[in-house]
Formats: structure tokens, sequence, C-alpha cells
């Protein structure tokens, strides 16, 4: 109960200082997929339009509402690459800051020469354009094979009252700019459990725990009954998912999540900043203006993972950026769960990696309009 509070409240604090219509915030036990916090809010308004505080909305919309991720799902799309052989995180390209893929051209947040770049440089910049790259090397096929076998497209376990299984478009209906559009999470559509359970797998050592609201049942005796969970599977192997970790602890140390850090522990993460379809049928709304979510996921600590959380904010106006309104929440959440269930860092932190050009958090892969 305490955890549900804190995270209701905090998330609470900065949909208001956001600006934002409202948020999701889950936390997560990563070896049991026991779900400890699952917090939605909402901004309120008055008769006479007046903003109000945010306040805990009577839908759960974790489970049952859908987003377009953004690049929180490069994670995905790097996982089915490096499983499959195609990269090494060391891997080179030479990424410019824009690809023409079919009728569409996709570009980077802000342009660049082109630069010499390795995948772990990609995702630590959040490149869309490096991104790409690496997806076309998979091919489709294989993307949405891998996509699927993290959990997209279905319910989770959990078993929740009208929960959303997602949207996947099917392989035999992708168009020309999918594989563009899809490696960098526009065009799909998951729920925040979803995409914490995704996270999941990498901090699990390559299998998907599935998530759980009730672990036990307690008799009237006070005894305890364990109640017997969903079966575990792989997803990937244990080595793709421990250089995925690795990777997304450079995003943390130097890269686009930054705001995410909690002294005295590594954080492995990413951060997200999603276009958000229109009932105009694209992404610009009658005004021709684009609206977006702002997403973190990530787990600490990032050495022996014990938590992991997803920060979704909808439609903040301070700023859109993951990196700077969601990563944030991510912190402060983090330094409260790891105090009230007493897990120490580590004994011996592991070495900083690399060095990489440093990035701006607002650079997480917004830059590219997506047909």
């Amino acid at each position: 109960r305490g955890m549900q509070f804190e995270a209701e409240r905090v998330l609470a604090d900065q949909v208001d200082a956001t600006g934002a219509l409202g948020g999701i915030a889950i936390v997560s036990r990563v070896g049991t997929g026991e779900v400890l916090a699952m917090a939605n809010v909402e901004a309120t308004q008055d008769e006479s339009g007046t903003r109000g505080p945010a306040v805990p909305a009577s839908n759960n919309r974790a489970v049952t509402a859908v987003f377009e991720p953004g690049s929180v799902n490069k994670v995905v799309t790097m996982a089915a690459a490096i499983e499959e052989g195609v990269v090494e995180p060391s891997t080179r390209f030479q990424v410019p800051d824009g690809l023409q893929v079919a009728d569409h051209r996709f570009t980077d947040h802000d342009p660049h020469p082109v630069v010499d770049w390795s995948v772990n440089d990609i995702l630590t910049q959040s490149s869309n354009v490096g991104t790409i790259m690496v997806a076309q090397q998979l091919g489709a096929e294989r993307l949405d094979d891998y996509l699927g076998r993290f959990g997209f497209g279905e319910p989770t376990a959990l078993a929740f009252p009208n929960e959303a299984p997602g949207i996947m478009l099917p392989l035999d209906e992708w168009s020309g700019t999918s594989i563009g559009s899809i490696p960098i999470g526009q065009g799909i559509s998951v729920t925040a459990l979803q995409m914490l359970s995704a996270f999941n797998v990498i901090a699990n050592d390559g299998v998907y725990v599935p998530p759980r609201l009730v672990l036990a049942r307690v008799a009237d005796d006070g005894s305890r009954h364990p109640v017997a969970g969903p079966e575990a599977h792989r997803v990937v192997s244990a080595s793709t998912a421990r250089q995925l970790s690795t990777m997304m602890m450079s995003v943390v140390d130097t890269g686009t999540g930054t705001g995410a850090a909690i002294p005295g522990y590594r954080v492995a993460g990413k951060t997200g900043t999603a276009r958000k379809p229109q009932d105009t049928g694209g992404y610009e709304d009658a005004a021709g203006n684009y609206h977006y979510v702002a997403t973190f996921a990530g787990f600490v600590p990032a050495e022996d993972p014990e938590l992991s959380m997803i920060v979704v904010l909808d439609e903040p106006t301070a700023s859109i950026y993951g990196g700077e309104v969601s990563a944030p929440v991510f912190a402060q959440l983090g330094q409260y769960a790891l105090a009230r269930y007493g897990i120490a860092p580590p004994a011996q932190l592991l070495p900083a990696t690399p060095p990489v050009l440093g990035v701006d958090p607002s650079q997480d892969g917004v830059g590219t309009p997506v047909p």
C-alpha cells in the first residue's frame, strides 16, 4: 500500500508540473513478475475549465489503454538483432541524419553529419536512422517474430478485466515504410504493462516472467498458501540480455536517460517520445500540431536487477521528452522503492561503460515524421 500511495503521489505531482493530461507508473519485482504498484492519474478541471490537481483515475489505463511506445521499443529491435547474430554491440554503422525508406524520409532528432556509431552508440543516442539500419539487416519477418515473443499483440497473464491486447500490424499488411516506423516504436501499440514485461525479459537474463497480482493467499489461521502462476519462458539468450543491459546502462550513464540515475546504484533503461495518433487519421491534429507520449522504462540495480518500473506521461507540455519528464519520476520512485524493500547497492559497482558522445535527454527519437 505504501508503494502504491507513493507511486500515485509522485506521478500526480509530475502530471501537474508538466501539464500532462495524465500518467501511468508501474513498479514490479523482476524475478517474480509481482506488481508492487500500478498507478493511474489524470488531470482535472473545474466548471470554468481551470485546471485542477491530478487525481487517481477510475480506469486502470496501465492495462486497458494502448499507446505507441516510441523509442523504448528500440530495446526489442536491438535484442532481436543481437540474438539473431545480425549485429553485436560493437558493430559499427555510418549513420546519416536521414534515411529514405520507400516513400518516406526518416530523420534523427537533430541534423548531424554522417557519424561512425556502434550499435551501443545508436541506442545510447536513440538514433532513429541507426535503429532502422539495424532493422533492415534483421528483416521484417524476424522483427515481427520477436515483437510477438516479447509479449506484444496479446493480453498478459494478469487476467485483469478488459485488459487490452495491444495492436500489432499483421506482417502481410506491412507497408514499405513499416520497416522504418515499427523498429522505432511507431505503428504498433502496447499497454504500459506489456512494455514493462518486455523490459523484464532483459532484466531476467532473457526469460519472460508473466506479471502477477496475487502471489499467495493467507488463510484465517495465518498460514500462507502460494498461488501457482503461469510458466515463464525464454525469449532471448542470457548473453543477449546481458549485452542489452550493458547498453541500457550506457543510456542512463551518458545518453538520453541521465535523469533516471539513482545515487549509489546503476540503472538500465530507455527513453521514448512518441507521436500520438489523432482523430484526423494521422499524427497531426486538425490545426496541424503533434501530440506526444513520453516514456521511461528500466530496472535497478542494473547488475543484479530486483525492481523494474515504467513511467508514461500523456501529452506533457512543459517538455515532450521522456528523458526530461518521465525519467526523473523513475528516479524518485526508484529511490523510495529501494529503501522500502531494503535493496542494498551491489558490493562493487560494475566499471563504467566506455564513454560515448554525450547527448541531450531531449534526443530520444522524436525527430522523424512517421506516415
